[in-house]
C-alpha cells in the first residue's frame, strides 16, 4: 500500500504544471537574448542563428499586446553618448617631457578602456573592476566571465572598439606584475580600482561636457538597451 502510494504521489508531482516564471525573471532572459541577438547583429552574425530579426519582433509585440503590457520601446540612444564614450580618446596623451607622463600616459589609456568596456559589456562597475588582465587575454577576447551580483558567473560581451582600447592599455603598462586589468597608478599603485574610483573616471568625463545627468551609473549601464 506505501508501495502505491509513493507511485501516485510520483505521477502525481510528474502531472503538476511546473511553478511560472516570476516578471523579473521573464525580464532578465529576454534582456540576456537581446543583447545575444544586439552583438550577432553588430558581428553580422545574425544568419547563423537563423532568425528573422523583423518577424521576432512582430512577434513579442503581439505576445505582449495579448498579456494587456504595454509594447517594448527600444530606448533612442543620444548622440552626446558618443561624446562621453569617446572623450578620453580625444583627450591628447601627455608630452613624454611632462612631469609624470608615464603615469599619466597610463590614466589615459586605463579610462579609455574602461569607458569603452561599461558601454560595450552593459556590466556593472563593480564587475567590470573584477576584470583580470588574463581573464580578458590583454583584449584578445570578445566575451569574459565575472562573478556577478550574488556571487553568479555573468558572460560580459566585448566590441572590438573595447578590445582594442584594452590592447592598447596592456601594452602600455608592459609586463607589470599586477593580475587587475583597471588598476590605479597612484597611491596603491597595482591595486584594483574601487568602485568610487571607476565612477570618477566616468563623471569627469561629464562634467567636461557638460553631460552629468546622463552618466549616473543605472542611466549609463542601460545605455546598451
Amino acid at each position: 500500500m506505501a508501495r502505491h502510494t509513493r507511485q501516485s504521489d510520483k505521477k502525481v508531482a510528474l502531472s503538476y504544471p511546473k511553478r511560472p516564471y516570476t516578471a523579473s525573471t521573464r525580464r532578465l532572459y529576454v534582456a540576456a537574448l537581446k543583447r545575444f541577438v544586439d552583438f550577432r547583429i553588430a558581428e553580422d552574425r545574425l544568419d547563423d542563428i537563423d532568425m528573422d530579426v523583423g518577424k521576432a519582433e512582430a512577434e513579442l509585440r503581439s505576445l505582449r499586446s495579448k498579456r494587456g503590457a504595454a509594447p517594448y520601446h527600444r530606448p533612442a540612444i543620444a548622440p552626446e553618448l558618443a561624446w562621453l564614450i569617446t572623450y578620453y580618446d580625444d583627450v591628447p596623451l601627455p608630452d613624454p617631457d611632462e612631469r609624470d607622463a608615464e603615469r599619466l600616459t597610463l590614466e589615459q589609456f586605463r579610462n579609455r578602456a574602461l569607458m569603452h568596456t561599461l558601454y560595450a559589456s552593459g556590466g556593472r562597475i563593480s564587475e567590470v573592476l573584477r576584470m583580470t588582465r588574463a581573464g580578458v587575454r590583454a583584449g584578445r577576447l570578445d566575451e569574459v566571465t565575472v562573478k556577478g551580483k550574488g556571487g553568479k558567473d555573468r558572460d560580459l560581451l566585448l566590441t572590438p572598439e573595447s578590445q582594442a582600447a584594452i590592447r592598447d592599455y596592456c601594452r602600455a603598462r608592459g609586463m607589470d606584475p599586477y593580475p587587475a586589468l583597471f588598476i590605479s597608478h597612484r597611491r596603491g599603485l597595482g591595486r584594483p580600482l574601487t568602485r568610487v574610483s571607476g565612477w570618477a573616471i566616468v563623471k569627469r568625463a561629464a562634467h567636461a561636457l557638460g553631460l552629468d545627468k546622463e552618466a549616473s551609473p543605472h542611466k549609463f549601464r542601460h545605455f546598451r538597451g
